[in-house]
């Protein structure tokens, strides 16, 4: 035995065992050892580039000590001398599962010769072994994404024994597992011929150069260091998130942790996860702004950590799965565990988009127009009156109310940017504060609301100027809300139409299908009647420069490609080919005033422009 320590953030990793194996002994025939790759673990992503990679490296080694493989981490979950050890892979497993499928395709190509050659039988004898040792499959590959499953199917098909026999999974073929099997048995059939030989001494050739490969395995007996130190090894290739460690953190602690299983932890990750979605970005968003919403409400305040930010993330929550994992009964705060548990809950709300329907309730409406309008920041702040709902006393018309005053001072900051962007978490954190320290309820929540964000927002005036510039060009995303906010406010069951809703285009990209069409176009070279109508060829360049992202020239319409260059009266009375109006009949409030005109020019602009300024501000108040 050989004992290293590993010395990391003040912890010590104890490492069992670090032995450099040539591949026949890690699957050793001998003394067998079983490898079980955890559900917590990725799925097998290894591709054509990485199978190639492995190959051509073992195929071009001529050194007879064997090709350096890498190394493998894992935890010995039986230490019985007498019993075959069973191991779990905490890192390594790409590298294990696609050394199994080529050991596989080798022995389908060897199990084919049926020479009784007393060499031959023992080899082939020796090669199942390294793969299937009685019935059992020396190596289970993650199980989620029919891993596991293809994999068996895999080994099956090539000949080797396993009980229960394995059913072939529906799909496997178009999968990793299946595609690896096939991809090795051709480049073992290129490999022969590049050497003018037979694809049987290619698989035997390539056998011996497998199991001459070294692995160094890496050894430890808990999972908590076998996290750490994948943490501290993990420098290669695309290194490990914020979130990656958190969650490496939270499995460690629960080995240790009683009243919790590794098991359990693991599947309360997954749960988190799915309502957060795929995106990084919201995951890495959501353990900041929990932290910032919840840490002095629900005990979780880190010293030297005012705020959660991307530089201090994993220090927060390294320390708070230390100092409490579980709930307390000392303490009426949940522990993390359940914290995050009910904080994910209630973010998904927040950052899932509702379907912009009539039927769709007014708050899930309000909630996806805050992310619409730019307003994730305010998050924080919504995450708290969520969680405190009951507490707070709030109805869910409070709750629509105070989103509406949010997607309203969001709008307002983001055309103005006051208060700058590196202000509004903490503004949002003293909103929280202030509401704890009054343990304020009902309609006085809103009043406290209101009076921290109306201090901090540009008043009217300021809004209106902001509004009077070119808004597509300096505020294109926020200028699409605003209109299609406009567009809605006559809508009626009837006449609603979803004006989020988006198609694929051609190259598979969903693109809105109702745009920011511009009325005089923004186009370099305008068209003989847009001259004309605009007085002249300077007159025109003059008002084209000067007006045309203004908020007066844009409105929504659909099939905007169909109207690009065309003039005003085609764009006003343009139908698809069904008959359907397409262009400012198209039966949106926005575009009525534009529907009543024969002529657009830069008086017509400029007032429509003062008279959206005013609809505007009216559609958001501060109040």
């Amino acid at each position: 035995m050989r004992v290293d320590l590993y010395s990391r953030r003040y912890a010590l990793v104890v490492i069992k065992h670090v032995d450099d194996l040539p591949l026949s002994k890690v699957f050793d025939t001998d003394l067998p050892s079983f490898f079980v790759v955890p559900k917590y673990q990725r799925e097998y992503v290894w591709g054509q580039s990485d199978w190639d990679a492995l190959f051509d490296d073992l195929a071009d080694n001529e050194s007879n000590d064997g090709h350096f493989l890498g190394t493998f981490l894992a935890v010995n979950r039986q230490n019985a001398s007498h019993i075959a050890p069973r191991y779990d892979v905490i890192d390594g497993q790409q590298r294990l599962t696609t050394l199994s499928l080529l050991l596989a395709a080798i022995y389908r190509v060897i199990s084919r010769d049926i020479s009784q050659d007393e060499e031959a039988i023992v080899e082939r004898m020796l090669l199942r072994k390294m793969l299937v040792t009685g019935d059992a499959a020396r190596l289970s590959p993650q199980e989620s994404g029919s891993n596991r499953d293809d994999y068996f199917a895999v080994l099956h098909n090539a000949g080797l024994p396993l009980t229960p026999k394995p059913k072939t999974p529906k799909w496997m073929g178009n999968r990793r597992i299946e595609r690896a099997f096939r991809h090795f048995g051709r480049l073992l059939g290129a490999h022969g011929q590049r050497n003018a030989k037979d694809d049987l001494w290619a698989a035997r050739d390539m056998l011996g150069r497998v199991k001459r490969a070294v692995l160094v395995k890496l050894e430890v007996g808990t999972y908590s260091d076998a996290f750490k130190l994948f943490e501290s090894l993990n420098n290669r290739g695309k290194p490990l998130t914020p979130i990656d460690l958190i969650k490496n953190s939270l499995l460690a602690r629960a080995e240790a942790t009683e009243g919790v299983t590794l098991d359990g932890v693991y599947d309360d990750w997954t749960t988190w996860l799915d309502r957060l979605g795929d995106d990084y970005s919201t995951q890495e968003r959501f353990f900041r702004q929990f932290y910032n919403a919840m840490k002095d409400v629900w005990g979780l305040s880190i010293a030297g950590a005012p705020v959660a930010t991307r530089s201090n993330l994993i220090r927060i929550y390294e320390e708070q799965i230390e100092k409490r994992l579980v709930d307390s009964d000392e303490l009426h705060h949940p522990g993390l565990l359940t914290g995050l548990d009910l904080a994910t809950e209630q973010y998904e709300r927040l950052i899932t988009l509702a379907p912009d329907a009539w039927e769709t309730s007014e708050l899930n409406r309000a909630l996806a127009d805050l992310v619409r309008s730019e307003g994730t920041t305010a998050q924080v702040l919504m995450l708290y009156l969520l969680l405190k709902q009951s507490e707070r006393r709030l109805t869910d018309s409070d709750l629509l109310k105070l989103t509406r005053l949010l997607v309203a001072f969001s709008v307002r900051r983001n055309m103005t940017n006051q208060p700058p962007t590196y202000e509004l978490q903490r503004l949002f954190m003293e909103v929280i504060h202030d509401l704890e320290r009054l343990d304020s309820t009902g309609e006085q929540v809103y009043d406290v609301v209101l009076r921290r964000l109306s201090a901090r927002s540009a008043d009217d005036v300021d809004f209106a100027r902001s509004l009077g510039g070119p808004i597509y060009e300096d505020h294109t995303n926020v200028a699409r809300f605003i209109l299609v906010q406009l567009a809605k406010q006559s809508m009626t069951k009837e006449s609603w139409q979803d004006l989020w809703a988006r198609d694929q285009n051609q190259s598979g990209t969903a693109t809105y299908r109702w745009t920011i069409e511009h009325v005089l176009p923004q186009t370099e070279h305008l068209g003989k009647d847009w001259v004309e109508m605009l007085g002249g060829a300077t007159a025109a360049s003059a008002t084209q420069l000067a007006h045309v992202h203004e908020l007066g020239n844009l409105t929504i319409t659909g099939f905007n490609a169909s109207l690009g260059k065309k003039s005003f009266i085609d764009k006003r009375d343009r139908v698809d080919e069904a008959g359907h109006p397409i262009g400012y009949l198209n039966g949106l409030n926005l575009n009525s005033d534009l529907a009543a005109r024969d002529t657009w020019n830069e008086d017509a602009l400029t007032r429509r422009t003062a008279t959206l300024i005013g609809k505007v501000i009216a559609a958001f108040p501060l109040a």
